[in-house]
Order: structure tokens, then C-alpha cells, then sequence
């Protein structure tokens, strides 16, 4: 009689080896649905080089799914602690379509109704409007910031939303770079009130006049006082940090001696400080004291690669973007600007700025050029690689998700195959990636369409409205904005960029982009031919994920061996194996442990 026994595999439960595990992920790690706003080209567009999208403002202070802010570019965004999605101003289209500098204030609930709604909250439904600032320091239901584009904006852990500067209209209907300081308070009166905070309430002068005054008041060095203000300028970067403090970086504007600057100077505004809260510089360039008769560009200072240093600062930019990760950090990436000495132009240059470190904080230089141009390293999609990173760009959009992932969208960037153009790349950044963090692309093209004529950017595909897929995806674009609800997911909204038409527009379309890790993924096995008989011919199994993406094994214990995703079972007995997918996958490298009861056949 053969000694050799004959052996099948069933799973626990005796359920046959079909699904080991599931792992949270779907077949791509995200996908987008188009929500709101215009993807067709209206009937005054066709024989028109421009596509106005106005504004459907319908009651204020009252949602509904007619709502919908008209197409812009450069607006400010902030996200309350409800899940709200609020929007202020930009460049674009009002009621009636006529294009200029708006301070609409919107918000979006994606609660309300069957696919979220829009409100009108506040300001005009007509261009260009003046300022009305109040008494300073005082919320007023009649007070309102005036027509802006390219601001920065923050929300405080108290839900207030905080817009400084950009390039708009003062109180006297005078267009220029400002320097003003505003709050927004949802609880304030009965649908929130603004309140002037710092700042002027004019625009600087025209550039080189003698009698151009001076609005920046840098002050001492990280220290707070009444009287300091950053100067006027639009294209800064802002952050909150885990004390409530309003950081910003940057921008382009007046500087002290009415010349035109990109700047690189760091600030940051306590609003606990003094009576009514109070900035203070915090390094970078003081333009104060930049000789007199030219502009002050600063280089950018990168030290060692990954190695925070107090000498450490990024160069002079404009149009860059930011994030802050779950440990009160700074991150900036690329812009239009200086990099190190001899190289200005767009940037994809990459920081991190630590509050904590040192004395006064400290920055270090996380990877991307020092010098240009540099084109997007794109690897292997969904996998992260310490090879991979993202091309020159500005006016990027971005988001941090739940993970403390950081995410980037577009912008106007370089493809070294054409040249210039608007991306529509998506790409993530894991700091507990690899030893210094790494990128991934995730999604979107890694070429610029372009003909002679030019570089167009992809289009968008949008599907069906509310309805995820994996076609789907937001076109080139550049200028758009983003928002992280408290869901973790990721929204965007408009941005300057070509129609399904072909007509170069301001969109007002709004997407969402939803992590598939909230999905289930499957792995599985196909069962071994029967009967297998053990000492013959081991058991082997290999596994396949729905994404496509390595599996791999642990074995935990148990007669079996693993070599990657091949599990080989030796003996009887039972046999405890981990299932998880590849650790430097965008996926979640969840493991999942299961047994395996391996039985002789009678």
C-alpha cells in the first residue's frame, strides 16, 4: 500500500479555497463623479473664443440643487468641522455672465438633498465690487471683502474662516495687490459676519511712484507686535498649525520700496496675540531693507537633502502649492519662481517646514529640482517609488487625506515630449513611504496634448453625473480649487480650462473623488487540481488581487513555506497565513490573517 496520503484544502468553516481575504481597496484607489456645475458648452459659446458659465444664485441663505456658483478661477476654499465646503471670490462669471473679480461667499453641503446642494451666503452677484470693511475689529452682518482673486485663506479650530490679500478692489473701487486681513463667523448674527482684522483698506500704489506707500512693517524677527503687517501681494501658500496659528509663504507684489517682488518671506498671525491678535515674520527675505531701486528675488537656500537646518529656505515664488499633515507640519511644493542661484523660472522643488524644530522652526528640502526644468519621473502606476516625482508646475490644486497622505492635481506644467500645458495628473506623497517618503501617480495623463497650434491639456470625462467610475476624470486645468471634507474625501472645483467644446473657459464644474480603500478588494486563489497527494506534489497556491498589484504572504505558522505570493503547504495540520498587498502600493497594506486546515483524504 502507498505510505503517501492525498490531501484537499478547505478554508475554516469548510468553505474551498476561493477568497482568502478582503483587503480595502477597490480596482483603482479612487475614483471620481462629476457632481455639479456645467459639462456642456452653452449656445453662446459655440462661435465665441470664450464660454461664460454664470452664476445660479437662486434666495440667499436658502440651498437648493439649482444652485450653483458660476465658472472661476484663483477663489479661496476652506472646510468647517460639519463637512461644509465653503468658497469665496476668484476670477470669472457672474449672474448675468460678465467676467471680472468676484467676492461671492458659497457653501456647499454635501448633505442636503439627494447629491448635496449649494447656498449663496453672502456678497454681490455682480463683478468687481468694492470693500466694505466696517469698524475694524468688528463683525457686521453689512461688511464684506471685496472683489479678489488668488487670496489665501484659512479655518481656525473655532470653524471662523480667515482670507488675506490677493489682487482685487479696496474700499474706494481701486483694483491692485491688497493686504488686508478678514474672519468669517458662521455663528455670528444670523447667517455669520464678517470682520476687518489687519491690514489696509486700499491698494497699494502703481509700482516706482515715489509716493507709494508702505504697507509692510516686518518688524523683529519672531517676534509678535500690533503694528506688523505683511506687505500687499496675491499667489502665497497658507497653513494652520495645531495651536490655531495662521501660517503663510510667499507670493508676488509690492515690496516696501514700491517695486514688484516675488517673495519668499515666511509669516505667521496669532489670533490670541495682544488684543486683537498680531502677525509676526518669520524668516525668508525682509524687503524692507532690499536695495532701493530694484526688485529683491530672493534664491532658494536647500542645504542637504532631508536634513532640516535653520539656514535652510525655499526660494521666492508665486502660485505654489501647500499642505499640513496630521503632525502640524508644512509642506510646499513647486510654484513660479527662484530656485537655487541662476535658475528662476516654474518650480518642482519640494519642502517641509517643521514648527517644532530648532528655535523658531526649521526647513528641509525633501526632494524635486534645485534647478529647471525638470519633467514629471511617473514609475509604475500606483506604486510608490523613492525614483518617482512630479514635474515643474503652479497653480496646482491639493488636498491631505485622513492617511496624512498628501495629494496633487494639474496645474500649469511641462511635458518634455511638447512643452507647457495644463496637467490633469494625479499623483500622492506618503511620508512613511521608503525612508524620507515617496511619491505614487495615481491617476491622469502623463502627456500635454499639443499640435502646432499649441498644448490644449486632456479633457475631461465625466460620465454620469453622481456616478463613480474609473473613466472618469477631471481634465487639464490650472487655478482650481480643493477642499478635504471630514470624511476623508477629496473635492475639486473649477479651474481655467478647455470645455467638452474645445472652448477655453473657467469651469464650474464640482467633482468628488472618493478613496476605493472604503471598498472591498478580494484576493483569491483557484483551488489545486484534486487529489493532490502530499509527498508526490506539494500544495501549491498563488494568489491574485482584483487590483492587479502583488500579494503577498506571511506564514505564521503551520507545515507550509512563501516564497512572495506563492503559498506551498507541506504537511497537514493547520496553517495560519497573513495576506496583505504590497507595502509600497497606493492600497492599503492592511493584513488579514486566516487559517488554513489541510486534511488527508480517506
Amino acid at each position: 500500500m502507498n505510505r503517501s496520503s492525498s490531501f484537499i484544502v478547505c478554508l475554516a468553516l469548510a468553505l474551498c479555497f476561493v477568497a482568502l481575504a478582503q483587503l480595502a481597496a477597490a480596482q483603482d484607489p479612487g475614483e471620481w463623479a462629476w457632481v455639479s456645475g456645467s459639462n456642456v458648452v452653452p449656445a453662446s459659446c459655440i462661435h465665441s473664443p470664450s464660454c461664460e458659465r454664470p452664476g445660479v444664485y437662486g434666495r440667499q441663505y436658502q440651498p437648493s440643487a439649482a444652485n450653483t456658483p458660476g465658472g472661476r478661477y484663483g477663489s479661496v476654499t476652506w472646510s468647517d468641522s460639519e463637512g461644509r465646503l465653503w468658497l469665496f471670490g476668484g476670477g470669472g462669471y457672474d449672474s448675468v455672465g460678465n467676467n471680472g473679480w468676484l467676492n461671492d461667499l458659497w457653501v456647499f453641503d454635501p448633505k442636503p438633498g439627494a447629491h448635496g446642494e449649494w447656498t449663496w451666503m453672502g456678497g454681490s452677484k455682480t463683478a468687481n465690487e468694492p470693500g466694505v470693511y466696517g469698524t475694524k475689529y468688528q463683525f457686521a452682518a453689512a461688511n464684506i471683502p471685496g472683489a479678489r482673486v488668488s487670496a489665501v485663506s484659512w479655518t481656525d479650530p473655532e470653524d471662523r474662516l480667515w482670507l488675506f490679500g490677493g489682487t482685487g478692489y479696496d474700499s474706494l473701487a481701486n483694483d491692485g495687490w491688497i493686504n488686508d486681513l478678514w474672519v468669517f463667523d458662521p455663528k455670528q448674527g444670523a447667517h455669520g459676519e464678517w470682520a476687518w482684522m489687519s491690514g489696509s483698506n486700499y491698494v497699494a500704489c502703481t509700482p516706482y511712484d515715489p509716493s507709494c506707500n508702505k504697507f509692510d512693517v516686518y518688524g523683529t524677527e519672531y517676534q509678535f507686535a500690533a503694528g506688523n503687517i505683511p506687505g500687499n501681494r496675491e499667489g502665497a501658500v497658507s497653513w494652520t498649525d495645531t495651536e490655531g496659528r495662521l501660517w503663510f509663504f510667499g507670493g508676488t507684489g509690492l515690496d516696501s520700496n514700491g517695486n514688484v517682488d516675488l517673495f519668499n518671506d515666511l509669516w505667521v498671525f496669532d489670533p490670541k496675540q495682544g488684543a486683537h491678535g498680531e502677525w509676526a515674520w518669520m524668516g525668508g527675505g525682509n524687503y524692507s531693507i532690499c536695495y532701493p531701486y530694484g526688485p529683491c528675488d530672493k534664491f532658494g537656500v536647500y542645504g542637504t537633502e532631508y536634513q532640516f537646518a535653520a539656514g535652510n529656505m525655499p526660494g521666492s515664488r508665486e502660485s505654489a502649492v501647500s499642505w499640513t499633515d496630521p503632525e502640524g507640519r508644512f509642506w510646499l511644493f513647486g510654484g513660479y519662481g527662484e530656485a537655487s542661484a541662476g535658475y528662476g523660472g516654474y518650480l518642482s522643488d519640494f519642502w517641509v517646514f517643521d514648527p517644532e524644530r530648532g528655535t523658531h522652526g526649521e526647513w528641509a528640502w525633501m526632494g524635486g529640482g534645485d534647478t529647471l526644468v525638470q519633467d514629471g519621473v511617473y514609475g509604475t502606476r500606483y506604486q510608490f517609488s523613492a525614483a518617482n516625482a512630479p514635474g515643474v508646475r503652479w497653480e496646482a490644486a491639493s488636498w491631505t487625506d485622513s492617511k496624512g497622505r498628501l495629494w496633487l492635481l494639474g496645474g500649469q506644467g511641462y511635458d518634455s515630449a511638447w512643452g507647457w500645458g495644463p496637467l490633469n495628473d494625479l499623483w500622492v506623497f506618503d511620508p512613511k513611504q521608503g525612508a524620507h517618503g515617496e511619491w505614487a501617480w495615481v491617476g491622469g495623463s502623463k502627456t500635454i496634448p499639443c499640435s502646432f497650434s499649441g498644448c490644449t491639456g486632456q479633457p475631461s470625462v465625466y460620465g454620469t453625473q453622481y456616478q463613480f467610475a474609473t473613466a472618469n476624470t477631471p481634465g487639464g486645468r490650472e487655478q482650481a480649487v480643493s477642499w478635504t471634507d471630514t470624511e476623508g474625501r477629496l473635492w475639486l472645483f473649477g479651474g481655467y480650462s478647455q470645455d467638452v467644446g474645445g472652448n477655453w473657459s473657467f469651469l464650474n464644474d464640482l467633482w468628488e473623488f472618493r478613496l476605493s480603500e472604503m471598498k472591498p478588494q478580494t484576493i483569491t486563489f483557484p483551488p489545486p487540481a484534486s487529489p493532490v497527494t502530499y509527498g508526490v506534489k506539494p500544495i501549491t497556491l498563488q494568489a491574485k488581487a482584483s487590483s492587479g498589484l502583488p500579494v503577498t504572504f506571511n506564514v505564521v505558522s503551520g507545515p507550509a513555506k512563501v516564497a512572495g505570493n506563492r503559498l506551498t503547504i507541506t504537511g497537514a495540520g493547520t496553517v495560519e497565513v497573513e495576506a496583505y498587498q504590497s507595502g509600497n502600493s497606493v492600497y492599503a497594506a492592511q493584513h488579514v490573517t486566516h487559517s488554513i486546515v489541510v486534511t488527508p483524504n480517506k
